[in-house]
């Protein structure tokens, strides 16, 4: 077989997807479905004090318009930070108070799209305004007492590792408000049958989804089924239960019929999460030698009135390099927005932004190269819990990633390098992601005519999970991957966890390998009964299956297929479960509900990351003062790589991500109303072709035996990290300033 685990494999949907064969969700269309459109508050906070739906009414083609007074009732979902499916603690539609601009106050059901949007342009509402803000109320940011034990860590004096150092970095770093802007736009369809539902919505947890709906309209999970077979992009803003769903359920159930709503996209801006502000505050210290003597960070990070949104910031960064004395603070600061949430990476972007510009810093305050001071820094075991790295491979990647971009060419001082009218600068920066490893379900059916099928309730959300899933069964079953069939992205398929985290390859494909096995000891048991076979009268305990092949005792041995049609039925079929050892009992009871249970990134006895280093050659125009990155180099270690095709795809992705984190992407805002602005693709700016030249990734080789069977680390947000931190140092040698406030423009330099 050549297409194997750690080969490129094409993925098998691919010609699909670019012929228009491929369903994502909403392009399924039960018969006799109305259509939804969304009449959202212009106001930022205040009181709804009327709202007259008459001339929406009148509009042709309109069925009816729902307002928090008419809309069918149903249990609102805890929040996702209170333990609970939804994206937020609080719903729109449920009484008169606005919270923030863009929440739903009317919900407009009719024939066809159009009379819809026309209806909801004729929905007349009026308010009473209060004060509100969009910006972080850092004046009275504090550290959430959820998990207080996290949230402030301090280990050593590091107020004495201050006063003993050589060198000093205090410096504050700031980002900005991010948002999803997935080429499939959110939308929900809902048909009820009798007391039976199907939702069909882009999800990246469609057991979350199931459970959540379940719960809201009192109904058994088994009459609820939710469907994203395939999802066009994501990045965490289909994660959990929307309140836009929850709306377009219960106005399906109102009119009696399917509805389906697709959100524009500009209140895709408020009626989801998005990548909240952030202050990263940096204080380190080094002796000569460049040894951290002192770290502290404290990371202010934005949140909404009614929620407390804690995405690991300084958990990562207190991960990294050796120090004895650290200092780590997770504080929020509220504002009059809808909830943030998980965008890629969804901390670690902002804080390693921070980090790794407050090392070159450090580096160039004691005259040492970037490297060299990360190597000195380097760590074998967790800097504050002190286990063991269950792998790191972090130095490897710097001398792999600088080796082929040519670091050894760089001179020292700012403005040193230029090219004509171009100031040249090279950066560098550490990537890093922890690996937490999820409970998961996955079923394999195999049958004599040499196919397979693998079913499991897991999500493709462009990755190519499919044929991740696919390759994996066929390696154990020793089949071709074409003669693999996966289903998934149903939430009646065997239980899977959410796409996010980076934990889909490592969590369900562990599952698909143990179904393998489970299905190989099955046939196993029934061969070794019969007559005339290699394995005939073999104790089914010494027999392994190593790539489709069932090896016995004595060099004994037999193609698993073979063994499969030697039996009476010539299929089989087996479920398999996967739970990493240290998974608690609670972790494990909460998947189970629909949430999100996981062992890692640090348990009891390991530290789970993988890490990677990236460099960046930056030109800036000595006149104009135009950005350009002409290269970017990034070198890789995520233990075994599944399919190196589509790795190197979602690496070379979360880099080209970085550069626009660096240099465009920014949602702009309006203070004084408290809106955002560039709510569309056109003014919401994000890397062309024109901006991205030479994009070098290199995934190395790294073994890993404790994270996993398959030895798998999560590698679909660890790209991005550290980029936006190279870019800036790069700028830095180029211009000789220092950009401490994402992103970098032309009046920055």
């Amino acid at each position: 077989m050549t297409e194997t685990i750690n080969t490129p494999v094409t993925r098998y949907e691919a010609l699909r997807k670019v012929t228009g064969e491929t369903k994502y969700a909403a392009d399924f269309m039960p018969a006799g479905m109305f259509f939804g459109e969304l009449v959202v508050s212009p106001i930022v906070r205040g009181q709804l004090t009327a709202i007259d739906i008459r001339e929406a009414l009148a509009e042709p083609g309109v069925i009816t318009v729902y307002t928090h007074e008419t809309m069918p009732k149903y249990e609102t979902p805890k929040g996702f930070y209170a333990g609970g499916p939804g994206t937020a603690s609080f719903w729109p539609m449920t009484g008169t108070e606005i919270k923030y601009a863009g929440q739903p106050v009317a919900f407009v059901v009719a024939e066809n799209a159009a009379a819809a949007r026309r209806g909801a342009q004729r929905v007349k509402a009026t308010y009473s305004k209060t004060a509100g803000r969009i910006e972080m109320d850092t004046a009275n940011a504090f550290v959430p007492v959820g998990k207080k034990d996290d949230n402030v860590v301090t280990k050593g004096d590091v107020k004495a590792g201050i006063a003993s150092a050589a060198a000093v970095v205090d410096e504050t770093y700031t980002t900005p408000f991010q948002h999803h802007n997935p080429m499939e736009m959110f939308s929900t369809t809902a048909h009820w049958r009798g007391e039976q539902l199907t939702v069909w919505m882009p999800s990246q947890s469609v057991r979350t989804a199931r459970a959540g709906v379940a719960t809201a309209f009192k109904l058994a999970e088994t009459q609820v089924e939710v469907l994203s077979p395939f999802v066009g992009g994501a990045f965490g803003s289909k994660a959990g239960l929307p309140p836009y769903a929850m709306l377009t359920i219960a106005a399906a159930r109102g009119v009696g019929a399917p509805v389906r709503l697709m959100v524009s996209r500009e209140h895709m801006y408020t009626v989801a999460a998005f990548r909240p502000e952030s202050i990263q505050k940096f204080r380190l210290a080094a002796s000569r030698d460049g040894r951290l003597t002192a770290f502290e960070h404290i990371e202010i990070a934005q949140t909404s009135q009614f929620d407390d949104v804690v995405n690991p910031g300084t958990h990562m960064t207190r991960s990294m390099y050796a120090c004895p004395n650290i200092h780590t603070e997770q504080r929020l600061a509220r504002s009059d927005t809808n909830t943030p949430g998980f965008m890629r990476a969804p901390n670690e972007m902002q804080s390693f932004f921070g980090l790794e510009s407050a090392m070159d810093e450090l580096a160039i305050k004691l005259k040492m190269d970037p490297v060299e001071l990360r190597r000195v820094n380097d760590t074998r075991s967790h800097p504050v819990k002190g286990v063991p790295f269950s792998s790191r491979s972090l130095m490897a990647c710097y001398d792999a990633a600088s080796k082929s971009f040519g670091w050894e060419r760089r001179t020292g001082a700012p403005k040193s390098m230029t090219d004509g009218d171009w100031l040249v600068g090279y950066g560098c920066a550490t990537s890093t992601y922890p690996t937490a490893v999820a409970p998961s379900e996955a079923r394999v059916r195999m049958y004599g005519a040499g196919t397979a099928v693998v079913e499991l309730a897991a999500h493709d959300v462009g990755t190519g999970a499919y044929t991740i899933m696919g390759q994996i069964a066929a390696q154990r079953l020793g089949l071709p991957v074409k003669a693999v069939e996966v289903f998934m992205g149903s939430s009646d398929l065997p239980i899977a966890p959410i796409s996010g985290g980076s934990v889909t390859s490592a969590s369900a494909g562990s599952a698909v390998h143990v179904a393998c096995l489970k299905l190989a000891d099955e046939i196993v048991r029934s061969v070794v009964t019969l007559k005339d076979n290699p394995l005939s009268g073999v104790d089914p305990a010494q027999v392994k299956l190593v790539d489709g092949t069932l090896q016995g005792p004595g060099g004994k041995s037999m193609s698993l297929l073979d063994a499969l049609k030697a039996t009476p039925r010539g299929e089989a079929v087996a479920n398999g479960q996967y739970a990493h050892p240290e998974l608690t009992e609670q972790a494990l009871r909460i998947t189970y509900k629909g949430g999100y249970g996981v062992a890692g990134p640090v348990t009891k006895t390991h530290a789970m990351f993988a890490f990677g280093a990236q460099f960046v050659e930056v030109r800036v125009h000595r006149w104009t003062h135009e950005i350009r990155v002409p290269r970017i180099h990034g070198a890789f270690a995520a233990g075994t790589i599944l399919n190196r095709k589509t790795a190197h795809s979602q690496l070379m992705g979360g880099m080209i991500w970085g550069i626009g984190s660096a240099l465009h992407e920014h949602t702009l805002v309006d203070h004084a109303r408290a809106r955002f602005l560039n709510t569309d693709i056109a003014e919401y700016l994000i890397p062309v072709n024109a901006d991205i030249a030479e994009v070098n990734v290199q995934m190395l080789d790294e073994r890993d035996d404790f994270v996993n069977p398959l030895g798998v680390k999560g590698i679909g947000e660890l790209g991005i990290v550290g980029t936006a931190a190279a870019v800036a140092n790069a700028i830095h040698h180029a211009t000789g300033k220092r950009l401490r406030a994402l992103p970098f423009t032309l009046k920055d330099v």
